[in-house]
C-alpha cells in the first residue's frame, strides 16, 4: 500500500458502533503511540447524518473516545500519526533530494515516451527490463477451478438451502 505525504506517517482505520449514549472508545494497538505522535483524526458517519460527531478524549493509552452521534450509529474513523521510533529518527525522511547533475532526467525514460538518452545515471530498482504498455504481454487467462455445482435451492432458487454440517472427525495420527 501506498499513501503519498511529506511526512513518515502511519495509518489506522476502522469502524465502530456507537453506544446507548452515542458515544465509543477506540482501542488502537499497544504498540501505537511508542511508534507514533502528533495524531490527526477523522470520522464519518454511515447510515445517517452525523452533523455532532467529534472527538471526545485523544489518544492516551492506546485509546480515544468518540462522541456526539446516535445510539447504535455506525462510525468510520481514520487516525494518522507521524512516525517518532528510532530509525525514523535516526533516518529522517527527505521529501526530495538534490539531483545534482541528474536533474530533469528520468529515472525510466521510456514510461514517459522519452529516449534512453534523457536518462539519468540511477539504474531502475529491477533488472528486468521495463515494459510499457506497447510491449506488454496479455496476462494468463483465468482457468476456473472445477467444481460440483451444488442443487438449486427451495423453489428452485439460486441459493440452495442449507447443508447438513460434517460431524465426522478426521485424525491423522498413525495407529
Amino acid at each position: 500500500a501506498c499513501v503519498e505525504s511529506d511526512e513518515r506517517r502511519n495509518m489506522y482505520t476502522g469502524i465502530i458502533a456507537l453506544d446507548a449514549n452515542g458515544e465509543a472508545t477506540v482501542s488502537m494497538p499497544k504498540w501505537m503511540q511508542s511508534l507514533n505522535k502528533d495524531f490527526t483524526y477523522q470520522l464519518t458517519a454511515i447510515g445517517g447524518p452525523g452533523r455532532d460527531l467529534y472527538i471526545a478524549t485523544e489518544i492516551a493509552n492506546n485509546q480515544f473516545g468518540i462522541a456526539g452521534g446516535r445510539a447504535g450509529m455506525k462510525v468510520s474513523w481514520t487516525v494518522t500519526g507521524v512516525r517518532h521510533d528510532a530509525w525514523a529518527k535516526a533516518y529522517p525522511f527527505t521529501v526530495e533530494n538534490d539531483k545534482g547533475v541528474d536533474r530533469g532526467k528520468y529515472l525510466v525514460p521510456k514510461l514517459y515516451g522519452q529516449p534512453e538518452s534523457k536518462g539519468g545515471v540511477i539504474a531502475p530498482p529491477s533488472a528486468q527490463p521495463v515494459q510499457t504498455p506497447a510491449d506488454m504481454r496479455p496476462a494468463p487467462q483465468f482457468q476456473p477451478t472445477r467444481f460440483t455445482p451444488l442443487p438449486p435451492g427451495p423453489n428452485g432458487s439460486a441459493n440452495p438451502a442449507p447443508r447438513q454440517a460434517n460431524t465426522k472427525t478426521v485424525s491423522n495420527r498413525k495407529k
